[in-house]
């Protein structure tokens, strides 16, 4: 072999260590995936984002309630149909969430919850052995005159405090 292609080839060999050394740098120092809960619980409390919110199944776990949040469990049941929730249609999957959280929304009508939201396993909760329906109670607030809406976020349980919120907004 002739000192030019001796020279070319050790360029090689050291380029692919380079990388080797680079990919193993990142596989170890890339932050691992928290696994989410598969069994949420009343009371349990949430920071939803806006992508979070319209999320069907959950992305983050619960904090805790004296951390700011904008959401609390208030209700969690079995998922009341055989398949799995992306088996069925969107409007299938709505009324059957309407159909649980409601029934067990029984915070006074004076409450400063007025809104609740669903969520249900994701396919890998799912395959996992997760078969719940978690309804979380919010404060909608809107803008007068206009349909812009945000979600009020607060500290403590309001679970535990029948729904009246007893601090001030953030």
């Amino acid at each position: 072999m002739s000192r030019a292609m001796k020279h070319k080839v050790l360029i090689f060999i050291s380029a692919l260590v380079a990388v080797a050394m680079a990919a193993t740098a990142f596989v170890l120092t890339r932050p691992q995936a928290i696994a989410l809960e598969l069994k949420p619980k009343i009371g349990n409390c949430y920071l939803f984002s806006a992508k979070e919110f319209e999320a069907p199944s959950p992305l983050t776990n619960p904090i805790p309630c004296a951390q700011i949040h904008n959401a609390e469990t208030y209700w969690v049941a079995k998922w009341p149909l055989k398949l799995a929730p992306t088996r069925y249609s969107d409007d299938l999957i709505l009324d059957v969430a309407g159909r649980v959280c409601r029934a067990k929304w029984d915070f006074p009508d004076d409450a400063d919850f007025n809104y609740w939201a669903f969520f249900y396993p994701s396919p890998t909760q799912w395959a996992e052995g997760a078969r719940w329906l978690r309804c979380d109670a919010m404060v909608q607030l809107y803008t007068e005159g206009s349909f812009n809406k945000q979600y009020l976020k607060w500290e403590r349980s309001l679970y535990l405090d029948d729904g009246f919120l007893e601090v001030p907004f953030f």
